[in-house]
């Protein structure tokens, strides 16, 4: 059997297959220039080979963080094209329902809460046994309750805002 290198041992081979059963073995050195199509050479030509193999894995790791980049920014602008759009829409229709034809403008009011003195509400909370209401941060969700059940909590306010969409 051959001898598995230590950087196998440790990583799994990515090329391996997706058989689970191939992913749980060991890959041995000769296993891997077999599935990349290279044939036994002698050291020094196999470390050159190595070398470009790095070389090249490198260079396409950066074209992909470039690409990645790239497509990140395209995401941005396209996010931010659709949410200008979206804003246009809704002024058209005046916040009422409205058949577009292609697609029905739905508008959705929401609750939820404002934290406007993050300290005074903890405070509150704490002296009043509302540990639901908070761990490291306060829990909008907890609190948002509360309001709704009548309570006063200070440093909070409920809003109410209109959500959109398209469908």
């Amino acid at each position: 059997m051959a001898k598995t290198s230590k950087a196998v041992q440790e990583k799994q081979c990515p090329l391996q297959g997706t058989d689970s059963k191939a992913d749980e073995k060991q890959v041995s050195d000769q296993e891997v220039l077999e599935r990349v199509g290279v044939l036994p050479m002698d050291k020094e030509k196999y470390q050159k080979y190595l070398a470009k193999e790095i070389l090249n894995t490198q260079e396409e790791l950066r074209s992909l963080k470039a690409d990645a980049r790239e497509l990140n920014d395209h995401y941005k602008l396209t996010k931010w094209t659709w949410e200008a759009l979206m804003d246009v829409l809704r002024d058209e229709c005046r916040g009422k329902q409205t058949n577009l034809g292609v697609a029905t403008l739905y508008y959705r009011k929401i609750r939820q809460v404002e934290i406007t003195d993050e300290d005074a509400a903890l405070a509150w909370l704490q002296e009043n046994g509302h540990e639901e209401c908070y761990r490291t941060l306060i829990s909008k969700v907890a609190v948002c309750r509360l309001l709704t059940a009548g309570k006063k909590v200070p440093g909070t306010k409920l809003v109410t805002k209109s959500r959109y969409y398209l469908k």
